[in-house]
């Protein structure tokens, strides 16, 4: 819906084909932003579930001690 504006004006003031692009061309930006987010949201979890599994799967290490 914010899109419309932005587009109805620039139909108004500079044509109809100049505000059908505009649509158009926000309509493709949002999509490609939705994508982006989505996709760094997906590899930020996939991140955390792999350094949960890591921890799980790893034994833990024995503790560093020094003989004197």
């Amino acid at each position: 819906m914010l899109i419309l504006v932005p587009a109805w004006y620039l139909g108004t003031q500079q044509g109809l084909m100049t505000g059908v692009t505009a649509f158009v061309v926000s309509a493709g930006v949002m999509q490609v932003v939705y994508f982006a987010s989505l996709l760094t949201r997906l590899l930020v979890e996939n991140l955390s579930v792999l350094d949960h599994v890591q921890s799980e799967a790893s034994p833990p290490l024995p503790e560093s001690r020094i003989a004197f």
